[in-house]
């Protein structure tokens, strides 16, 4: 496996988090430099070098990219994406091509986003892009179990791939060398599992209205249809257990995600009927309890279906609990 001089890593969101514990551990045990890591929040950055950790905090952006020959981001939104790989170039040019940079953004953006982050990082001389969205939730970065949509230069890919899987991930999914490609197949995705989400609250909805109760449902999925979402996002919703801290997908960024999905949609000409009632239930719960609810688990579509059905949002028992958090 090739080695990188220094590797450096942006974003210690609630992905950002477990796959950097786990690229830092790995530097440690085959004697690497420790993670050189930014987050805009320094206090996580200092958390995990307390906790054990082999990471170094970065002064600023530009610090990793004068120091750093492979850099990963995971970042909330478009923005800030922006924002980073402009502060990493600053650095790059400053120490002038005297070593070739690899980026890899692991974020979910637009589809002219990561176009946009592409040709501004390959018009620096010695800086390879790669876009790398991640399948999978917190919990499943934590654990390693993560699958990689990559697209990018073949030999930036091949010298990445080992910091990867099995490090941070279990596996990848090539899609060439067009970055638009691995983020229009994320963003296809991650419709598909909005989708998935709405059509369990729906079912979970109409187990409760019938009388036959959503607990019994989600034995149903279990048993039926055992995918991980399938059976994480039910469970959330069985116990409205809707926090996005420390393991979910908060509706922001759920929003966020749908946007662009029906901006792909519009842009190719597909019908997303679905995802339409998606976007509308997210905003409606994004506007609950007076605006706390776009910090909830996107998996709250639920309560905006049930407050259709002439339920209550939040089932009794955890309503308090809710309000609690706030």
């Amino acid at each position: 496996m090739s080695k990188f001089s220094q590797v450096g890593w942006v974003g210690l969101g609630n992905m950002g988090t477990g796959m950097a514990q786990n690229l830092a551990k790995h530097l440690k045990e085959t004697n690497q430099s420790p993670l050189l890591t930014f987050n805009r929040t320094t206090s996580k950055v200092t958390s995990l070098s307390t906790n054990g950790y082999s990471i170094t905090p970065a002064k600023n952006l530009a610090q990793l990219g004068e120091e750093c020959d492979l850099i990963f981001t995971s970042l909330s939104a478009d923005g800030p994406a922006k924002e980073v790989i402009d502060g990493i170039l600053e650095g790059v040019k400053r120490q002038g091509g005297k070593k070739k940079v690899i980026i890899v953004e692991t974020s979910t953006v637009s589809t002219e986003t990561a176009y946009e982050l592409s040709q501004k990082a390959s018009a620096v001389e010695g800086v390879s892009y790669i876009q790398s969205p991640a399948f999978g939730p917190p919990p499943m970065a934590i654990e390693a179990k993560l699958v990689f949509v990559v697209a990018g230069p073949e030999d930036a890919k091949k010298a990445v791939e080992p910091y990867m899987v099995p490090i941070m991930g279990r596996k990848t999914l090539d899609l060439g060398t067009d970055v638009r490609k691995s983020t229009t197949f994320k963003l296809v995705g991650n419709g598909f599992i909005a989708g998935l989400i709405e059509l369990l609250a729906e079912s979970m909805t109409l187990a409760n209205t019938s009388g036959v109760g959503d607990e019994a449902f989600l034995g149903f999925i279990k048993e039926f249809v055992p995918a991980p979402s399938a059976i994480g996002y039910g469970t959330k919703m069985v116990k409205s257990a809707f926090d996005a801290q420390p393991s979910g997908f908060a509706v922001d960024g759920g929003l966020k995600d749908v946007n662009h999905i029906l901006a792909l949609g519009k842009e190719t000409g597909a019908s997303l009927p679905v995802l339409e009632i998606v976007k509308k239930h997210l905003e409606h719960v994004r506007g609950m309890e007076d605006g706390a609810g776009a910090k909830y688990d996107w998996s709250s579509v639920v309560a905006a279906q049930r407050s259709e059905s002439g339920l209550s949002p939040w089932k009794e028992e955890q309503k308090t609990t809710q309000k609690e958090k706030m």
